[in-house]
């Protein structure tokens, strides 16, 4: 006992806890980022198998949505983790109206750090929706929610992705070697991160 209170004693205080983030973000008069609904079920399985080859190039659970009832076992599973909430948030990102990707943070660790993740259609590439949905995503993680760290990994090839942190002002952390294993091989990752001081300074100056 008396080594645990030791330990206790010496332990770094924990990060202050994170405020819950909300349930909607909207973007602009385009794009609304919102909970997914077992109505959206279907147009997410015909998001996923129009862009099977060109999601399933970096995406690694692509491979376990090879047929519809696959993609209805998964949509389930992800929607009953959304109910059953963990810290952890994944955003249907509409455009327009439509269905166009999703965006998604993991659970804050105990230091407040999280990580971001997103997908979007390739016929919607090149109209700066991702960038919007990403910096609005961002800017709540760090004012709304009270995080310290935000960190997006992309793969070395995948340019678009990668250009989302670069264009943000994500600084380059290095490289992560052989680290996502895709279609049964290893990628190098990229690794970048903000914190919330350089992010409130970026946006005051902007």
């Amino acid at each position: 006992m008396a080594i645990y209170a030791i330990l206790a004693d010496n332990w770094p205080p924990k990060a202050p806890v994170p405020a819950l983030p909300p349930k909607e973000v909207r973007v602009d008069n385009e794009i609304l980022l919102r909970p997914i609904l077992d109505s959206d079920r279907d147009d997410m399985w015909k998001a996923l198998n129009a862009g099977c080859d060109y999601l399933g190039e970096y995406l690694p659970w692509m491979s376990d949505y090879k047929t519809e009832d696959d993609h209805t076992i998964g949509f389930n599973t992800r929607r009953r983790e959304q109910d059953n909430f963990d810290g952890s948030r994944g955003y249907l990102l509409e455009y327009k109206g439509q269905l166009a990707g999703t965006v998604g943070f993991r659970a804050p660790n105990r230091d407040n750090v999280t990580e971001v993740g997103y997908w979007l259609r390739q016929d919607l590439q090149g109209q700066g929706i991702m960038i919007r949905s990403v910096e609005s995503v961002i800017t709540m993680l760090f004012v709304e929610v009270g995080l310290h760290r935000v960190t997006i990994r992309a793969a070395t090839s995948n340019l678009r992705s990668r250009g989302i942190p670069e264009r943000l002002g994500f600084k380059h952390e290095g490289t992560m070697r052989d680290g996502g294993f895709v279609n049964n091989e290893y990628l190098d990752l990229e690794i970048y991160s903000m914190l919330d001081h350089e992010w409130l300074t970026r946006s005051q100056d902007a």
